[in-house]
């Protein structure tokens, strides 16, 4: 069981026997008695000593063995509570047989030996300048994490559908009931499983190889595979209602178109077999010429290696076609050549022999990537599309709407004696026009052809040296010249502080008179708006219970009437009876 010994004898590199002994003897040397236990590893283990002192009375001690020490006759003289106590205590010592007794006691011993072995460890601790709480302190604030205590970076799952309150409830109930059972009466082993013998399976097995066995259980028959009926049941059908030279024409029609059936599939399953043989690898792909040659080659091949290697009766058939299927590939031709990177054209010509060896060379580039080749085309297409628009008006490259002109519209009413002014106009209109045109796809109106790179340079630096005028320049200086000025107001600002104090004291007093007026009926208008809306929720209510109220009027309207038609049905249905009651009443009393 853990103690104060065992808790410290770690930390001191010592065993707990030799700890309590070490203490005992610095108790016995402070008390001054000398210690009469020359052999300090002899006698009880530390399971079995004392947990605080040597001395065998002393106040606050906890002895764990208190059995094994001698009786002390009781005193005489007692007093009455001493007494209850003692009877009490002999009471329940002489109930030590017990499970629960023992159990109980075990538990009382180990949970005062834990708490005086934390006691102890705490005062060591507190000694040694490290103070501990039994309690967790308190959070400075709320977000405050305890490793102690709490479980850093936990993720718990996510709530269900459902609430599992009750499941949880229901578990740990299931569980102390389990646990009840086991304390009981300890849990139940499959005995019989542990007394039969482990050669069990072995007898088994050797009784049933022993058994007589028939030859049809030994050896697997294979399915009988019949082949299909030349004559079904409807054939059979319509033979049977022939004359005798009608069926025998028929059969002989039928033998025939059987036999011509029989030899297409003969010559079918014969051309497979021959195409099988002749199987190429996929990566041949050659002329016609070079494929004739090959053919020859492979024929001659397989013939040679299937007679060197004819399969005998043991070999499988498909170790023959993959054997076959190997020979028949085609010899390797030795006809590349080794190309340096450098060179960007290769030229292919004549084949030459070298040493045997068979070269062939061929005067072709190195042909581009097409993808490479759509790339480029496209970045060149969406260049040319921006240098066109570049030539275009500005209205046009800044996605403006066109407006639709007519030809002879004026644009300058101011100067319309100008003849420049006028030149410019009509030159306007035919650029708007032109611009909808193009937009519009319409072939009606003239088209104005866009600037070319000359044009558009040669416009830009006419627009350059008109912004440069006198005018523009006297402009920007009359323009600096009014923002650069500074004014400056000649007001005393004491003066206007005391200014704007009064009209915010002016303000304040307006507010509230303001407010002593309307604050009647700002009170007012809320209490209103309260009683407005408790009514409309009132209202609402009601309208509920009305459609409600409806509803089940409808509802018992059109089952009072279905429980009247079933009412006088069941009122028809004893009228008549009675009828047919009192008729045979009238017959039996004139028979008798």
């Amino acid at each position: 069981m853990p103690n104060q010994w065992r808790s410290i004898s770690s930390t001191l590199g010592r065993t707990a026997t030799q700890c309590v002994e070490r203490y005992q003897k610095l108790l016995d040397e402070a008390s001054g008695v000398e210690s009469s236990n020359d052999l300090g590893l002899s006698g009880l283990g530390s399971e079995t000593l004392k947990a605080v002192g040597a001395s065998s009375s002393e106040t606050g001690d906890f002895n764990l063995n208190a059995e094994h020490k001698e009786a002390i006759p009781d005193a005489v003289d007692l007093d009455d509570d001493e007494k209850e106590m003692l009877s009490e205590a002999r009471a329940r010592l002489a109930n030590t047989k017990g499970k629960k007794a023992t159990r109980k006691a075990r538990e009382r011993m180990l949970e005062e030996s834990k708490r005086i072995a934390l006691l102890q460890k705490r005062r060591e601790l507190k000694q040694a300048g490290i103070t501990t709480k039994l309690k967790a302190p308190k959070k400075k604030f709320a977000t405050q994490f305890d490793y102690n205590a709490d479980i850093p970076f936990e993720h718990r799952p996510t709530g269900g559908f459902y609430d599992t309150v009750e499941e949880t409830g229901s578990n740990d109930q299931a569980l102390r009931e389990f646990q009840r059972k086991v304390d009981k009466s300890g849990v139940k082993d499959d005995k019989a499983r542990e007394k039969r013998p482990r050669n069990d399976k072995i007898q088994t097995t050797i009784e049933k190889e022993a058994k007589p066995q028939d030859e049809d259980s030994l050896f697997k028959k294979r399915k009988l595979e019949l082949p299909e009926p030349e004559f079904k049941e409807d054939d059979l059908s319509k033979l049977s209602k022939l004359d005798d030279s009608e069926l025998e024409t028929a059969l002989k029609e039928r033998a025939n178109a059987v036999g011509s059936n029989i030899d297409d599939r003969i010559k079918d399953a014969a051309q497979r077999i021959r195409e099988e043989k002749r199987i190429q690898s996929a990566l041949l792909i050659t002329e016609e010429g070079e494929g004739e040659e090959d053919e020859a080659s492979q024929t001659a091949d397989s013939d040679e290696v299937h007679d060197q290697f004819a399969p005998t009766s043991g070999e499988t058939d498909v170790k023959t076609s993959i054997r076959d299927r190997l020979a028949a590939l085609p010899k390797p031709k030795n006809d590349f050549e080794l190309i340096d990177e450098d060179e960007e054209d290769v030229e292919f010509g004549e084949t030459e022999d070298v040493d045997g060896m068979s070269k062939t060379v061929v005067s072709t580039s190195i042909p581009e990537d097409e993808g490479e080749k759509e790339r480029l085309r496209a970045v060149k297409a969406e260049e040319e599309r921006k240098n066109a628009l570049k030539r275009r008006s500005q209205a046009v490259q800044k996605g403006l709407l066109v407006p639709s002109v007519e030809p002879g519209t004026k644009l300058s009413v101011l100067n319309a004696d100008d003849d420049v002014q006028k030149l410019v106009d009509k030159e306007l209109v035919k650029l708007i026009r032109s611009d909808h045109s193009k937009l519009n796809h319409t072939t009606n109106i003239p088209i104005v052809a866009d600037l070319d790179e000359a044009s558009r340079k040669l416009v830009a630096a006419e627009i350059e040296q008109e912004i440069n005028m006198d005018d523009l320049a006297a402009f920007k200086t009359a323009f600096t010249k009014i923002h650069e000025t500074s004014y400056v107001l000649n007001v005393d600002p004491v003066v206007l502080v005391s200014e704007l104090q009064s009209l915010v004291e002016s303000s304040n007093k307006l507010e509230k008179a303001l407010a002593k007026q309307i604050n009647g009926y700002v009170k007012r208008n809320e209490a209103l708006t309260e009683q407005s809306i408790k009514d409309l929720h009132e209202l609402k209510d009601v309208d509920r219970v009305l459609a409600a109220m409806e509803m089940l009027r409808d509802g018992e309207l059109g089952s009072a009437n279905t429980r009247a038609e079933t009412l006088r049905e069941e009122v028809d249905v004893l009228v008549q009876a009675e009828q047919r009651a009192h008729e045979t009443y009238l017959e039996l009393k004139r028979s008798v």
